[in-house]
């Protein structure tokens, strides 16, 4: 018997041929390295990766240019938007919550007078807290929306509350497939939820139950992308926002970089059902941020 050179005995066939058993071998291990996570290890990773990201990301101020469209049957005919604005992502920890505050500085090319300061003035020798000016801030930049849906919490890291100890109980988990986003393996995980008193309610105190999907890094948790769903039955209204997170090398850390809004209603009546009265889509994407201080010291 002749065996060829270079192959091992476990290669090679009683007549002397060569066996591809190594191929096979390398495909076995590549199937067990792809072997999906257990669920509730990759959420502990994520929950964990939240808890970080909001710490870290807890006083930054980033630059927002902001592309709205609106169309649909209450518009003679389609309206656009542009706007460029500071947006500033302050961590509240006592109160366990995010205060995101837009500040826009241009409209369609022409800029906001006296925008320019208003973020560092909400921090000066006033009678109101920073606070109560930078909440009166955010409800005021609102108003350069377009669209009849009024919405002032349209800010990226709104999904990333599903991973949160306070709220994570009320949602139910299922693993979906592995993908990879923006060079990252991650795998997709989509949340629906179920408790009682819900994440968002509506301007009426309405419960409205949030679902969409999360995409995990499998080694650290690390969210690189996420959406998030929410109906208003009261005025037959549909939103979903996707956001993706990028690596940001001045801060160290996922960013979100880009975010898309799309929020659509329907005409009230069985009879109008099909009518879209309002569709509103949105692209807003995120560059240079950076820590926010004033006077010299960051904000605590």
């Amino acid at each position: 018997m002749h065996r060829p050179r270079g192959a091992r005995s476990e290669d090679v066939d009683d007549a002397g041929h060569e066996v591809a058993t190594r191929p096979l071998a390398v495909l076995v291990a590549i199937a067990a390295a792809v072997q999906p996570p257990p669920l509730e290890a990759l959420l502990d990773r994520a929950s964990a990766y939240v808890d970080r990201f909001e710490h870290d990301f807890a006083q930054v101020i980033g630059d927002e240019d902001y592309r709205q469209h609106v169309s649909g049957a209450m518009y003679r005919r389609a309206e656009n938007r542009r706007t460029q604005a500071e947006m500033l992502f302050l961590w509240m920890a006592p109160q366990h919550d995010w205060l995101t505050v837009r500040n826009v500085l241009v409209v369609d090319g022409t800029p906001v007078p006296n925008a320019e300061h208003r973020l560092t003035a909400a921090f000066g020798p006033t009678s109101e807290a920073p606070l109560v000016q930078l909440r009166r801030l955010r409800d005021e930049s609102a108003k350069f929306n377009i669209g009849r849906t009024f919405r002032n919490v349209n800010y990226p890291t709104m999904a990333l509350h599903v991973l949160e100890e306070k709220y994570r109980a009320r949602f139910r988990f299922t693993l979906g497939g592995r993908e990879k986003v923006d060079g990252v393996d991650a795998w997709r995980i989509a949340y629906a939820e179920e408790g009682r008193p819900t994440m968002i309610q509506s301007e009426r105190g309405d419960n409205l139950f949030a679902h969409g999907q999360l995409w995990a890094s499998a080694s650290d948790g690390t969210i690189v992308r996420s959406t998030l769903e929410v109906s208003i039955p009261a005025t037959d209204t549909a939103m979903r926002t996707t956001v993706d997170y990028r690596r940001d090398a001045k801060l160290a850390m996922w960013v979100p970089g880009r975010m898309h809004e799309s929020i659509e209603q329907r005409a009230q009546g069985a009879a109008k059902r099909d009518i879209v009265s309002e569709r509103i889509e949105c692209t807003a994407t995120y560059t240079n941020y950076r820590r926010f201080e004033t006077s010299g010291r960051v904000i605590q």
